[in-house]
């Protein structure tokens, strides 16, 4: 197998595994009563969990192409799709959680 198929390979199981969170939170959501809180905290703890495995995509490919597993093509397209994607989950993160974004923070004034 070469770089691009293992990372392929690891790609597609990344995203199964996010389809199968999602399928058991949503059978342990199923004939209850959900409170808008509780939706708006499961969709934050999805989108916490895809933010990280974007970055640790974003991680493995700059990784593989440092290490000449990939070429600079394959690390382009790779790149080019990933990262938007990554960009797209933070700023929907970012929408939910304004609160959580500026703790710690000190405001002059």
């Amino acid at each position: 197998m070469t770089g691009v198929d293992i990372f392929f390979s690891v790609l597609l199981l990344v995203i199964l595994l996010l389809c199968a969170i999602q399928f058991i939170r949503f059978l342990g959501t199923w004939g209850t009563a959900n409170t808008q809180d509780g939706n708006v905290r499961a969709e934050i703890d999805v989108l916490e969990t895809r933010r990280a495995y974007l970055i640790q995509d974003l991680r493995d490919l700059d990784l593989d192409y440092r290490m000449n597993k990939i070429s600079e093509e394959d690390y382009r397209r790779t790149r080019s799709r990933l990262a938007p994607k990554t960009v797209a989950v933070i700023k929907e993160l970012a929408l939910l959680t304004p609160d959580e974004l500026t703790e710690g923070v000190e405001h002059d004034g």
